[in-house]
């Protein structure tokens, strides 16, 4: 069969067993993914592609458990001095505010500052808590460390700390517990669940490969997550039960590094986040002293029920990630 025409026949699928609507982050057209960033929606057959936010500095947008509101991160002037040298093009680039808005993007607001930095957060089943990774210091004098935290969903009060060095947390569909990436030792991550009050913790998946980005299916018998398959240069998107058992790959494509996986809400398919793979690409530096060149950044719709496909459905051709799976 033409690759073209198999392409369009597996979008046909897609779009014939499930419908929705997807928030993910984008960046400008011609420019790098970061950190100039807008918060933007599509529906799960690519219509109706909109950004929401143009002011570029949001992003890694979680929905509301009712979908009619979007939690992000916004970015912002720290109110120290950082030690490191900054540029006037990157010192509003601090991912300090927790904000919400309403799925259309009306009505904007900054419900919690946390400085230095924020890197994720996530609404509870119930709508009161939220699930923040962020880092900070907890004592004046004590320097800022990254940490699972709990706090309300109005931002006030105490933020309470569950645990050290755990990131990309997800509420279990009763709220009855967490999902999240674990870093210990440093540059070594795996996958972890615990109690909401972070009692009970266990580590699931394969401990002799980096894996991360939990998140529970909507029926909370499965766990999508991302891990790497190529020598630490790739990553793919796996599903397993939620005791860590029947381990499955659902993407395979090796021209794509995909990860972060969200559920629709119907439980039979991910969009996951991916990026080129073909080459070396990202933010860093080569060892001749070259910048890397910049990924392209793309959001797949994949089927949990089939084999893996060597090409799931793309929504869009300009950049995007993140992605996030309205519940409703």
């Amino acid at each position: 069969m033409n690759i073209y025409i198999l392409a369009f026949a597996l979008v046909a699928c897609a779009e014939a067993q499930t419908t929705g609507v997807i928030a993910y982050t984008r960046a400008l057209d011609g420019a790098p993914p970061v950190p100039v960033q807008n918060i933007c929606t599509v529906r799960v057959d690519g219509s109706g592609d909109r950004c929401l936010t143009t002011d570029g500095l949001s992003h890694n947008p979680a929905w509301s458990p009712d979908g009619k509101r979007i939690l992000f991160i916004h970015d912002s002037v720290l109110s120290t001095i950082p030690p490191h040298q900054e540029t006037e093009a990157t010192r509003s680039h601090h991912p300090t505010e927790v904000s919400v808005m309403d799925a259309d993007g009306r009505n904007r607001r900054v419900i919690r500052v946390i400085e230095p930095v924020i890197y994720s957060a996530a609404w509870s089943p119930d709508g009161e808590t939220l699930a923040i990774t962020a880092a900070l210091a907890r004592k004046p004098a004590e320097s800022p460390q990254v940490g699972l935290f709990l706090m309300s969903a109005t931002g006030k009060g105490e933020l309470r700390l569950i645990r050290r060095n755990a990131w990309t947390p997800s509420w279990s569909p009763d709220g009855r517990k967490l999902a999240f990436t674990v870093e210990d030792p440093r540059g070594w991550w795996s996958v972890h669940t615990s109690n909401a009050d972070g009692s009970g913790e266990l580590s699931l998946g394969n401990p002799n490969v980096n894996n991360g980005s939990p998140v529970w299916s909507p029926s909370g018998r499965e766990i999508a997550f991302d891990q790497f398959t190529d020598s630490d240069t790739r990553q793919q998107v796996f599903v397993m039960k939620a005791d860590g058992s029947a381990m499955r790959q659902v993407t395979s494509d090796s021209a794509w590094s995909c990860a972060a996986p969200s559920w629709s809400p119907n439980g039979e398919h991910l969009s996951v986040s991916c990026r080129s793979a073909e080459s070396p690409c990202g933010a860093g530096i080569f060892s001749t002293g070259h910048k890397m060149p910049e990924c392209n950044r793309r959001v797949f719709l994949v089927s949990v029920l089939s084999r893996p496909t060597a090409l799931p459905a793309k929504l869009f051709d300009h950049d995007g990630a993140m992605a996030s799976f309205s519940p409703r």
